[in-house]
C-alpha cells in the first residue's frame, strides 16, 4: 500500500496571504526610547534646579554669617573692619564659589525698630552711631549641566541685616570674692543665724572661686524649663515666680560647677543650720526680685536687652553660692528685739537682716546690692497707764517711727567700655553708713523691701500738743553719704574709698528738713461729727459689730480720725474717743458700764459721744492758742506764712560750721584707718563678666 505524502491545500483562487503588521512593532521602540529620553531630562532639569535651591540657601546662610561676623567687629562708627570681617566670612563658608561667581555688597547703618517709618527692616544706612550692617551676595554658581538646551547660568540674590545687642554686663556689690576666710560673706552670714559650722568643710568652697556658670545652666540644673521666645518682662516674672530649697541650689551650683563632690559638703552645711534651731523647710530663695513687691531675690531686675543674653552671661560660682546662703538665711538672722514700757511712754527696738546681697545682670542703670540691716525704733504714748492717760487728756500724743538702714550699699552700672581689652565698666556705689527716715512704712513692707525710706514713706502726725499737730510729716535723710565711682576690668573686684564721715554736710540737710517743710505742724482736722441720732446710731453698730473689746473699738474711732475735743472738766480737753472709753470703763454704780460693750450702755454712750461738738476745757483752749503762735513764730506750721524764725537764726550757723565739720569729720576717717585700722563705709565691687558682641539677626 503506497502512502502519498499531502502538499499544502491549495488556496481558493483569489484568496490573499495573512498580513503581519511588522510597521506597529518599530512604533513602539521609538516611543519608548522617547519616554526614556525624556525622563532623563527632567532628572537632569530638577537635578539642577535642586542644586540652586541648595547653592540660595548655602548662599543665605553665608549672608546671615558674614552680618553677624561684620556686626560682631562694629567698634564705634568704624565701618571699614565690619565691611573687611563680613567679606571674610562670606570667602570662609562659599568654598565651592571663586571670588569672581559672586558680588557681596556692605552697608553700614543704624537699626531702630522704634521708627515705624524704617518698616520692615527699621534700618537706615550711614548715621552718627552704627550699630547694625546690612549684607548682600550676587552670585552665580556654576551649572551642573551647562550643555543642557534651555539651561542658562542664573543670578541668586539673598540678603541679611543684622544689629548690635546693647552690652550686659554682671556684678556684684559687696561680696568679698578673692578667698575664703573667718570674715567671708559665707562663714559670716553663718554666724549672724547661730550655726555651728566648725564641722563643715568651707574651704571646699574656695574652688569655686573663679569658676565660670551660666543663668541658663542654673535654670537647667534646677529643671526649670526657659522657651526661645522668652522676653526679659517674662524672665524675670518667671525668676520672681520662683523659689528652691537652698539644699536644691547649693546642689545646682555645683552640678553647673562642675564640683559634684561639694554635694556632700551642702548637706553638712545644712545640717549645721538645723543644728543651729533653723528650720529647714523654711530655707527658701527666690531666683528674681518681684518688681511689684520689691522683695530681692538671687538676681536682681534684669535689664539685658533679650532674655538669651541674660542667661548666657557668665557668674562667678562662689558668688552664686554666697548670695544664696544669705538669702536662704534671710529671715531668721533676728539680731535684736527688745521694748521698754515707762507709765505709757513705750520704745521698742528691733533689728535684723532684711536683705542679703543680690547679682546684677543688664545694661546701664542695672543696680545691686549688697547686704542691709534696718534697725525700727518706735517711741509712742499708749493710753491706759499713768503718763499715756495724762497726756491724753491734755491732747498730747507723740508717735516717732524710726527706720535706720546700715552696711547698706547699692552699686548702678553707669558705662561700658567695649572697646577696652578686656572690656570695663564703670559703677557708681552709693554707700553711706546709715540712711534714716521717720514717718508711716507699711507694715508688710517694712522688713520685706530694701528702699522703704524713699518708696514706702507715708506723712503722719509724729508729735500732737493740745490737738494741734506740732510735728507731722515724714523724712529721709542718707546721712554720712559716701558715693564712688569705680572703673573695673572684667573678672577684677575694687573697694571704694572709706567714708568721708561728712559731718557738716549731714547736719545741713538735717536742719533741711526739719525747717523746710518735710516736717511740719499744723491743726489737727478731725473728721465730722454725725448729724443727728440716726446716723450715730448706725455709726455706732458698724463700730460695736467689729470688736467687743474697748481699747480696740477706741483704736478704730481714732484710726477713722473721729477725735474732736472734748472738755475736761471745763479745764483741760480730751478727745471723744477718749472720753468715751471713761464712760464705759467708769462702774455701774457711778453711771458707767462696767467696761462692758454688752447690753445697751455702751452703744447708748457711743451714740451720745459720736453727736457730742468739738469743744476744748479753759485751760486747754488757751495753751492751744499759744501753741498756734509759737509754731507760726518759728515756722513750724505752713499756715503761718513768713520766714521761719529758726530757719534764720540756724541757717548761717550750719553754712559756718559745714566745712569745719566735714574737715574734722576727715580727719576721725584717718585717724581711724590709720591708726586703729577701721576703714568705715569701704564696699567691694566685682565685675564678673561682659557680653560685648553679641550681634542678632533682625531681618
Amino acid at each position: 500500500m503506497t502512502i502519498k505524502k499531502q502538499g499544502p491545500a491549495l488556496r481558493p483562487s483569489g484568496a490573499q496571504r495573512p498580513c503581519v503588521r511588522r510597521s506597529k512593532l518599530r512604533g513602539s521602540i521609538v516611543l519608548n526610547a522617547v519616554i526614556a529620553l525624556s525622563l532623563i531630562l527632567i532628572v537632569l532639569i530638577g537635578t539642577e534646579l535642586g542644586y540652586l535651591f541648595y547653592m540660595k540657601r548655602e548662599l543665605q546662610k553665608a549672608v546671615d554669617l558674614a552680618a553677624l561676623a561684620g556686626t560682631q567687629t562694629l567698634k564705634g562708627n568704624n565701618c571699614a573692619a565690619a565691611q573687611a570681617a563680613a567679606s571674610a566670612s562670606a570667602a570662609q563658608n562659599l568654598p565651592s564659589m571663586t571670588p569672581s561667581q559672586y558680588v557681596l555688597t556692605t552697608t553700614c547703618g543704624v537699626w531702630d525698630p522704634t521708627v515705624a517709618a524704617l518698616k520692615p527692616t527699621y534700618f537706615s544706612s550711614g548715621g552718627s552711631n552704627i550699630n547694625a550692617l546690612y549684607v548682600k551676595i550676587s552670585g552665580t554658581p556654576s551649572l551642573i549641566f551647562p550643555s543642557l538646551p534651555g539651561n542658562a547660568v542664573r543670578t541668586i540674590v539673598v540678603e541679611a541685616y543684622a544689629a548690635k545687642e546693647a552690652a550686659v554686663a554682671a556684678f556684684s556689690v559687696g561680696s568679698k570674692l578673692i578667698d575664703i576666710n573667718s570674715n567671708a560673706p559665707l562663714i559670716s552670714i553663718l554666724k549672724l543665724v547661730g550655726a555651728d559650722i566648725s564641722g563643715t568643710c568651707i574651704g571646699c568652697y574656695t574652688g569655686l572661686a573663679g569658676v565660670k556658670i551660666t543663668p541658663g545652666g542654673l535654670l537647667s540644673a534646677l529643671g526649670i524649663p526657659v522657651t526661645t521666645d522668652l522676653t526679659v518682662a517674662g524672665l524675670n516674672a518667671l525668676l520672681a515666680a520662683k523659689q528652691v530649697t537652698l539644699g536644691q541650689l547649693l546642689n545646682a551650683i555645683a552640678t553647673v560647677a562642675g564640683q559634684t563632690g561639694l554635694i556632700n559638703v551642702n548637706a553638712n552645711l545644712i545640717n549645721s543650720l538645723i543644728s543651729a534651731g533653723v528650720n529647714v523647710d523654711k530655707l527658701m530663695v527666690q531666683l528674681g526680685t518681684d518688681a511689684t513687691s520689691g522683695v530681692r531675690g538671687l538676681f536682681a531686675q534684669i535689664t539685658a536687652p533679650t532674655a538669651g543674653s541674660a542667661l548666657d552671661v557668665k557668674l562667678d560660682a562662689l558668688n552664686v553660692l554666697t548670695t544664696a546662703v544669705g538669702i536662704g538665711t534671710n529671715d531668721h538672722a533676728v539680731q535684736l528685739a527688745t521694748g521698754i514700757n515707762l507709765l505709757g511712754l513705750s520704745l521698742t527696738v528691733e533689728a535684723r537682716i532684711i536683705e542679703p546681697p543680690s547679682i546684677g545682670i543688664g545694661g546701664v542703670g542695672t543696680k545691686a546690692y549688697n547686704s542691709q540691716v534696718r534697725v525700727y525704733i518706735v517711741l509712742m504714748t499708749k493710753p491706759g497707764e499713768l503718763l499715756g492717760d495724762l497726756l491724753g487728756a491734755l491732747g498730747t500724743q507723740i508717735n516717732l517711727p524710726i527706720a535706720i538702714d546700715v552696711v547698706n550699699a547699692l552699686g548702678t552700672l553707669e558705662t561700658m567700655n567695649c572697646d577696652a581689652t578686656p572690656p570695663q565698666a564703670m559703677i557708681r556705689v552709693d554707700a553711706p553708713i546709715l540712711s534714716a527716715c521717720i514717718g508711716k512704712i507699711d507694715s508688710l513692707a517694712l522688713w520685706s523691701k530694701t528702699d522703704v525710706c524713699s518708696t514706702d514713706l507715708a506723712t503722719m502726725p509724729l508729735v500732737q500738743l493740745l490737738g494741734i499737730n506740732l510735728l507731722q510729716g515724714k523724712a529721709y535723710l542718707p546721712a554720712l553719704q559716701n558715693t564712688s565711682d569705680v572703673t573695673l576690668k572684667v573678672g577684677e573686684t575694687q573697694s571704694t574709698a572709706a567714708n568721708p564721715l561728712s559731718i557738716g554736710d549731714t547736719l545741713a540737710s538735717l536742719l533741711k528738713l526739719l525747717l523746710g517743710g518735710s516736717l511740719t505742724g499744723s491743726p489737727a482736722v478731725p473728721a465730722d461729727r454725725a448729724a443727728n441720732a440716726t446716723i450715730a446710731a448706725s455709726m455706732a453698730d458698724y463700730y460695736l459689730a467689729k470688736t467687743n473689746q474697748v481699747p480696740v473699738l477706741r483704736g478704730l474711732l481714732e484710726a477713722d480720725n473721729l477725735t474732736w475735743s472734748r472738755p475736761v472738766l471745763l479745764l483741760l480737753s480730751t478727745t471723744m474717743p477718749q472720753e468715751w472709753e471713761a464712760k464705759v470703763n467708769t462702774a455701774t454704780w457711778l453711771g458707767g458700764c462696767g467696761g462692758s460693750l454688752s447690753g445697751s450702755c455702751a452703744r447708748n454712750a457711743l451714740i451720745q459721744s459720736l453727736q457730742t461738738p468739738n469743744q476744748d476745757g479753759l485751760v486747754s483752749g488757751i495753751l492751744k492758742g499759744l501753741v498756734a503762735l509759737v509754731t507760726g513764730v518759728l515756722g513750724l506750721n505752713p499756715d503761718a506764712g513768713g520766714t521761719p524764725l529758726l530757719s534764720a537764726l540756724l541757717g548761717p550757723l550750719i553754712q559756718l560750721l559745714q566745712p569745719i565739720l566735714n574737715t574734722v569729720g576727715g580727719l576721725i576717717s584717718n585717724l581711724l584707718s590709720n591708726t586703729l585700722g577701721l576703714e568705715l563705709g569701704r564696699t567691694d565691687v566685682f565685675l564678673q563678666s561682659m557680653s560685648c558682641q553679641n550681634a542678632k539677626l533682625v531681618y
